[in-house]
């Protein structure tokens, strides 16, 4: 496999996994707000996921 093909791929496995990163926040964010108000872990757990994902495309290798 060529090295583009190889990146191209590699991309589209991170918009994957960054999607059920989110997917799972909201699953676990709709369950969260029923029980509390306390929405600073959810928080924490927004920017994780887009500090990672900010990472993944402007300083990682396939960026």
């Amino acid at each position: 496999m060529k090295q583009k093909a190889r990146i191209a791929m590699q991309r589209a496995l991170a918009e994957e996994a960054i999607g059920k990163l989110k997917a799972i926040r909201q699953l676990f964010g709709a369950e969260e707000s029923a029980d509390s108000d306390d929405t600073s872990g959810l928080d924490a757990w927004d920017s994780k996921i887009n500090e990672l994902a900010d990472w993944i495309w402007s300083e990682s290798p396939i960026a």
